[in-house]
């Protein structure tokens, strides 16, 4: 048997655990409660924005009306994904292609979005299928999926045009795809302004560092150095050969220093550009003449152990991050203080928490099921967030059924607010019909009189 053979046997074999563990984890996972209608939408007829939304619902959330749960959405995201890929590499030599689908499974932006933050892998699937119909000359269905991705920020848009650009001008040729090209582009800004697309799309990301990016150094979400090795070795060696790499290495470096603003979708994006790369170097130690058999088994199994550590410690850093004391004590104080039938309001990021530690039901939380309408509660969401009338605010609160609200420092501090004050924070000033029952450690807990 060819050892190329060999190794991508035991390159799916070590993949197994990336998704067997995580699908285990979720399944011990409570899912979103389900809720009764809870506003009729004329309701929101008469309230207005005092300021931009800080949750843009988009196409992502008028999926999920039709789609079970986002982990299914997730999974089958990651699938169109894999198929995508090796359908824009079809001619390149099978072990290559082969190695590029191998590294999605142990990079962890790709099965950490598909298990649990779908959104990033719906935008990334839309600008692969843009640019697989592109590449087929197909113009009509470039136009209408890259019209579709378009929809989630003008920010989304620009990146996309860009990769767009940068294929056409290496691959394709200027002249053969400029008419095409410019009509895309064209296309997808005009959707985002139609559509009001924000700038960026509004998330909340921590600030560029090395620990914010590197799973390695504590990263949330990232990359992996082996994964970040394999592509900088290939970079290097193609540097001068083929200038491609050198738009790639920019447009990677962009990519990057746009997380603050696009969250996981600048760093998945930089992924799949770094991902032909990485693939590369592997490819070039497989094929390789090595002195001894001995250390090219050890050499590749000590590369792919290294990559599968990273895909692991994401996940268990996932799955099994806990909140800080300050939070925990909030949340422990909840459950033990509000009644068993309350419904807790905050930001979605934390409904998760709300629901397993407070064993309480949050109005929104990310982990959303098709059981109620998401664009729906998001739009309610952000009416509360940035109200600052007080009859109608206390309205929208009774009639969601909302009993408590849960504030927290992230909240205050850029995840919506800026100012003390700001929308909701100013009708929560008044103590006869909000009563703070908590505060410590910057979070507050408030019941509704």
């Amino acid at each position: 048997m060819k050892k190329e053979t060999l190794f991508t046997i035991l390159c799916y074999l070590l993949t197994l655990p990336t998704f067997i563990i995580p699908l285990f984890v979720f399944s011990t996972l409570p899912s979103s409660l389900s809720t009764e209608q809870l506003l009729h939408q004329d309701v929101l007829s008469d309230l207005k924005f005092n300021r931009d939304p800080v949750i843009e619902p988009n196409l992502y959330h008028s999926i999920l009306k039709f789609i079970p749960s986002q982990r299914l959405l997730g999974i089958l995201l990651f699938a169109t994904i894999l198929f995508l890929t090796f359908a824009l590499l079809k001619e390149k030599k099978p072990l290559f292609r082969i190695l590029c689908t191998f590294l999605l499974f142990l990079t962890p932006i790709t099965v950490g979005a598909a298990l649990y933050d779908a959104q990033v892998l719906l935008f990334i699937a839309l600008l692969l299928a843009a640019l697989y119909f592109f590449k087929k000359q197909k113009t009509i269905p470039t136009l209408l999926v890259f019209a579709a991705y378009s929809t989630a920020s003008i920010a989304h848009t620009l990146l996309g045009i860009l990769v767009l650009t940068t294929y056409a001008v290496f691959t394709k040729g200027w002249k053969d795809s400029k008419k095409t090209l410019l009509l895309t582009g064209s296309t997808g800004l005009l959707t985002a302004l139609l559509s009001k697309a924000p700038l960026f799309y509004s998330y909340y990301a921590e600030q560029l560092s090395l620990s914010s990016l590197f799973v390695e150094l504590g990263a949330k979400r990232g990359v992996g150095v082996f994964f970040i090795t394999l592509a900088a070795f290939a970079i290097w060696r193609l540097w001068s050969k083929h200038r491609s790499s050198q738009v790639v290495f920019a447009l990677t470096i962009l990519s990057f220093a746009l997380t603050p603003y696009l969250g996981d979708f600048a760093i998945a994006l930089a992924t799949f550009l770094l991902l032909p790369y990485a693939a590369w170097s592997l490819h070039h130690l497989l094929t390789q003449k090595w002195e001894s058999p001995f250390f090219y088994y050890v050499g590749i199994c000590a590369l792919i152990c290294g990559l599968l550590f990273t895909q692991l410690a994401y996940l268990d850093r996932a799955y099994t991050y806990l909140p800080d004391q300050a939070a925990l004590d909030a949340l422990s104080f909840a459950k033990e203080k509000t009644p068993p039938n309350a419904v807790i309001f905050s930001h979605p990021q934390n409904g998760y928490l709300i629901e397993s530690i407070a064993d309480r039901k949050a109005y929104t939380t990310t982990y959303v099921t098709s059981s109620s309408d998401p664009r729906f509660k998001l739009k309610v969401s952000d009416l509360l967030f940035n109200e600052r009338n007080f009859e109608e605010g206390v309205a929208l609160i009774k009639s969601a059924g909302i009993t408590h609200i849960l504030i927290t420092p992230h909240m205050k501090n850029g995840q919506i607010w800026y100012r003390d004050g700001e929308g909701l924070l100013f009708i929560l000033r008044d103590k006869n019909t909000f009563k703070k029952i908590y505060s410590k450690g910057g979070y507050d807990l408030y019941e509704i009189q």
